[in-house]
């Protein structure tokens, strides 16, 4: 997160938000340890994800580049007849 964040509680008590553990801790706090760990994991599922399509964009750009290749060497040679 790049700034607080202030969020109303459902006993109307506010709680600023500076970093994600601020946000597990009142996860934990009321709502209990298994869905801190539940938040995790999703957390963790969700970074995967970000992790595959950084990885599919890169394998992504890398095909273009060389189709770029092959087509200007296509259009040389075909100059060049």
């Amino acid at each position: 997160m790049q700034y607080p964040r202030v969020i109303t509680l459902i006993d109307g008590k506010n709680e600023t938000l500076f970093s994600i553990d601020d946000l597990e801790y009142l996860i934990d706090q009321y709502m209990g340890f298994d869905t801190l760990k539940y938040f995790r994991a999703l957390r963790d599922e969700q970074a995967e994800r970000e992790n595959n399509l950084a990885r599919s964009i890169t394998d992504l750009k890398a095909k273009v580049h060389d189709l770029t290749v092959h087509i200007a060497e296509m259009e040389s040679d075909f100059h060049d007849q």
